[in-house]
């Protein structure tokens, strides 16, 4: 019950602190080197990952040929179907002539009756194999007798078989008992007497050790003893790690050693706990033992991690996964870029040292030839080194084992043949396509394709390539697959939760120019009707998106203040769209409720609209030009009126407006600065103050410049108040507030409207009407 309550607890603190998403950690690490492609499933616990280790239940895969199965698989001389040992082992509770097993029928065959007593006795202790037998711990002081009477039967068993090797087995079905009974003296002595002079260090040898470990008062002997443990039992491998002794160093381990391969064990232990560049432990497993078994292992860890130091910062702007340095603040947004930027330079250097180790490594002795070198290939293509690893690629493609590692080298190939490409006329390549087609759900490849054409100047491509991250599905496991990408861009200021992009069509929306959107619209057109393979995938998720993407082009001109060219734009959109498009069938954008030129948000109503229209992008703009118009037109009698009308569109196209959609497609917080190009009109209304002004200067009543410097008054505070936008919003503002230009302006020329206008605005009507 208290194990219940514990529960409990625990589960309800994982909601007290929950506040929300921000891309860390394995979300936003880049990996295109698949650990799941090399064969190395017996570490699988030990990939390189944010989440430093997690045992998988089924890391050990069956077809690995997990070392129990393997024991009973040789026991039986070959001569027995795996799943049938693994059944006899795990699953069959009794076993008798009449089982259907064929490794129980096999050892009936041979009169093993020996084996056959072991299998029943080894079941006869699983329930008993576990520290909490009864989860309402209502029985655990019967357990403990019970371990103890079957200790003693395991050690008479073991003296009376003549098998060694189930004499061995009794011995240690008896030390793991004991040490779950908790009698660390009994393992220890245990062990001592049936494994202290043995030279027959198989695996049953290593179980016993691990549980030995326990009883060492000597840490470093006990850390030493794990490291043994580790590289010659793989289904110890995680709890060795769980128990390995933090603050002892290698050379105290080192000391137990009497061989080179224990040496080499501890190294490769060490390797293994170190998170950050661990290539001089690497190079010492090689000198001591250039067969050990976790060498090559330790090299695919060592590139997950190079990829991730150098790939994350330079693809995403994200810090990698594990950073083995904290930076300065990343508040300071420009001084972190520099520094992830920086980093990622260093650690590309840190990446020429592992391809040196890797060229002077004696293959022959290693074993695992391909892998060894598609991994100097891939550590080559970080380092940019694009010549010398096409040429080692070249040498692979002919002899790669199987399909997933001849598409491990496609990939390669694929970014290094587009990172080699002269800026300005990079293009998607031939073999790019193929390998891009041969990969359509692996968003990370995708991404990088994209990053490399951008860098070198093709915005078209890349964000075409962005698209098709829109819908991607996880995939498994297995299949390792990181589809999911999230990209910083330097342009950001602050620390904000909203400094990332995952889709094409926001990314495009903060950075790229009309002249880049328009030439990405002019490619879509061109390449509506294809039939081609790549051309299909290339453009499938935009070329319905047209309508949209002038929507953005006329938004952007709209930023700049080019109402007739953003105007010519949305024309383009078509009806069709403006009559879905912001309204209440829209389920993608904010809704046109309000017609920016009358009405102002938190104020009542104090304008009679003299005309209606359907309230949309196209309208609003073409409104807004006629407005403008008239109101420069010398000729017009009712100037401050349409300047008026003209200021209140501006104003609500800021971030206090009504119309923000106008200036604002995607997402934008009310207190975090973006990238975009009018964020400070966005923030400060200028152009809305600059046309207030200008009603004021036409105005022909007192109380109508009175009314025009108090939204003059109001635009000026937003000025004041952008100064002060920091990470949880403004603070308390400085005297400046009190010191607008246009409040003391309105209450020295205006002092009997000052308190009406500046204390509510219910009196704004009033103040409109006196206009003549």
């Amino acid at each position: 019950m208290r194990n219940w309550l514990l529960f409990i607890l625990i589960l309800a603190s994982k909601f007290i602190y929950a506040c929300g998403f921000y891309p860390t950690g394995e979300d936003a690490r880049m990996s295109l080197f698949n650990p799941h492609a090399f064969g190395f499933h017996l570490y699988s616990d030990f990939y390189y990952s944010s989440n430093a280790f997690y045992h998988e239940p089924h890391s050990v895969q069956f077809n690995e040929m997990e070392p129990n199965i393997k024991l009973w698989f040789d026991y039986c001389r070959g001569k027995v179907d795996l799943y049938a040992v693994k059944n006899a082992i795990y699953t069959l509770t009794e076993i008798d002539e009449h089982s259907p097993n064929e490794m129980i029928q096999y050892l009936y065959e041979k009169k093993d009756h020996d084996a056959l007593d072991y299998l029943r006795f080894a079941k006869s202790c699983e329930f008993l194999n576990s520290w909490q037998n009864d989860p309402w711990e209502r029985k655990t002081l019967i357990a403990e007798p019970m371990r103890s009477n079957l200790i003693n039967k395991a050690l008479d068993l073991s003296a009376h078989v003549k098998n060694q090797d189930l004499k061995r087995r009794y011995a240690f079905l008896a030390i793991r008992l004991a040490w779950y009974n908790r009698d660390y003296q009994q393992v220890k002595l245990l062990f001592d007497t049936a494994f202290g002079k043995t030279k027959n260090k198989d695996i049953v040898y290593y179980w016993s050790l691990y549980f030995k470990t326990f009883a060492e008062e000597d840490r470093a002997l006990a850390n030493f003893e794990l490291a043994q443990v580790f590289a010659n039992a793989p289904d110890k491998r995680f709890v060795c790690h769980q128990q390995c002794k933090k603050g002892i160093s290698i050379e105290q381990m080192l000391s137990f050693a009497e061989t080179k391969e224990e040496k080499a064990n501890v190294y490769l232990l060490a390797a293994i706990e170190k998170h950050d560049k661990a290539l001089p432990y690497i190079q010492k497993v090689y000198e001591l033992n250039p067969e050990a078994d976790g060498l090559a292992f330790l090299l695919l860890r060592e590139i997950n991690k190079i990829e991730d130091f150098v790939l994350t910062p330079s693809y995403t702007l994200f810090q990698p996964s594990l950073s083995y340095n904290r930076w300065s603040d990343e508040s300071k947004q420009d001084s972190a870029v520099i520094q992830t930027l920086q980093r990622a330079e260093q650690d590309r250097m840190y990446a020429r040292k592992v391809v040196q180790f890797i060229s002077s490594v004696n293959l022959r002795k290693t074993g695992n030839l391909f892998f060894w070198q598609i991994s100097k290939a891939y550590v080559q293509l970080i380092t940019k080194d694009y010549y010398a690893c096409l040429t080692l690629v070249t040498q692979l493609e002919n002899s790669a084992p199987n399909k997933e590692l001849a598409n491990q080298l496609q990939i390669i190939r694929a970014i290094a043949v587009t990172a080699q490409q002269p800026y300005g006329k990079a293009i998607i390549l031939t073999e790019v396509q193929s390998a891009l087609l041969s990969n359509q759900k692996n968003g990370q490849f995708i991404f990088a394709i994209g990053k490399e054409l951008e860098t070198l100047g093709n915005t078209t491509d890349a964000v075409l390539l962005y698209s098709k991250l829109m819908d991607m599905e996880y995939q498994g496991d297995n299949a390792y697959v990181r589809n999911t990408v999230y990209w910083r861009i330097p342009q950001f200021k602050g620390n904000t939760y909203f400094d990332y992009y995952t889709d094409y069509f926001d990314y495009a929306d903060a950075v790229y120019t009309p002249e880049q959107i328009q030439r990405l619209i002019d490619d879509i057109q061109k390449h509506q009707n294809e039939t081609d393979r790549f051309l299909v995938f290339k453009y499938e998720n935009v070329k319905a998106q047209l309508p949209r993407l002038y929507d953005l082009l006329g938004t952007k001109y709209i930023r700049q203040n080019k109402s007739e060219t953003a105007l010519v734009a949305y024309e383009k959109a078509g009806q069709h769209y403006w009559n879905r498009a912001y309204t209440a069938w829209d389920d993608q954008a904010s809704v046109l409720t309000q017609n920016p030129f009358y009405t102002l948000k938190y104020t009542p109503r104090f304008i009679e609209p003299c005309d209606t229209i359907r309230l949309n992008k196209y309208s609003i703009t073409k409104q807004l030009i006629y407005y403008l118009q008239r109101a420069e037109d010398k000729s017009e009698i009712d100037r401050d009126y349409y300047y008026f009308l003209v200021a209140n569109a501006y104003y609500n196209m800021s971030h206090e407006g009504n119309a923000t959609i106008m200036r604002r497609i995607g997402r934008w917080s009310g207190h975090r600065l973006s990238p975009i190009e009018d964020e400070q009109e966005f923030r400060q209304a200028n152009l809305a103050k600059q046309y207030y002004l200008l009603a004021k200067q036409y105005a022909q009543t007192p109380r109508f410049q009175a009314l025009c410097l108090r939204m003059a008054a109001l635009c000026e505070r937003h000025k004041i108040e952008y100064k002060y936008i920091v990470e949880w919003g403004p603070r308390n503002l400085p005297a400046e507030l009190a010191a607008n230009t246009y409040y003391l302006d309105l209450q020295s020329n205006y002092p009997d409207y000052y308190e009406d206008l500046t204390s509510n605005c219910n009196s704004f009507q009033s103040y409109f009407n006196g206009r003549r």
